[in-house]
């Protein structure tokens, strides 16, 4: 994990950017994140969201399948998701589109 200072208004707050381990697979990536934090969108600081399993290999628009991540977080997932499906070119797509 990285923390992140944060200026808004003039106030400091902390970004706790998580970054994937050593070996980490994707799930394992999501599900550390999902567990170390609420899934709420963070309203001080600029967050995406992210589908869980990707719409390219069936995954649905729910709430359910939906996470807010930090930009960082975000372009970690996408790699991860490449790296472990290298011949789905939609995700390989969506990580180069993130560079």
């Amino acid at each position: 994990m990285i923390v992140f200072p944060s200026l808004i208004k003039g106030e400091c707050f902390e970004i706790k950017i998580i970054i994937p381990e050593e070996e980490e697979k994707y799930e394992e990536y999501i599900n550390r994140i999902l567990n170390s934090r609420k899934n709420e969108k963070d309203i001080n600081n600029y967050q995406e969201k992210h589908h869980i399993k990707p719409k390219s290999l069936g995954g649905l628009n729910t709430p359910e399948n939906l996470i807010y991540l930090y930009a960082q977080e975000h372009y970690y997932a996408h790699k991860l998701l490449a790296q472990e499906y290298p011949k789905e070119k939609g995700l390989q797509f969506a990580w180069w589109n993130m560079c």
